[in-house]
């Protein structure tokens, strides 16, 4: 099973990793690692964070389960 974290449904063309990392208060390394899908391990307080900003970006209610992409 892989499981990554999978921003694209969610991220607009005004975003960059800096943007998102200052925003949320994580490394900009974490952001551009994140979009990579070159982590196997996150802080739940970063998708907590990501969740919440992208349920403000976008104007609906997200959980973390949408950021969460599972391959069997």
């Amino acid at each position: 099973m892989k499981v990554t974290i999978n921003l694209d449904p969610f991220w607009t063309e005004d975003l960059t990793n800096d943007k998102v990392a200052k925003a949320i208060g994580v490394h900009i390394n974490s952001i551009s690692n994140l979009r990579k899908g070159n982590v196997d391990r996150c802080k739940l307080e970063t998708l907590v964070k990501l969740k919440d900003f992208f349920s403000e970006k976008t104007g609906k209610s997200l959980w973390i389960e949408d950021l969460i992409n599972i391959q069997e």
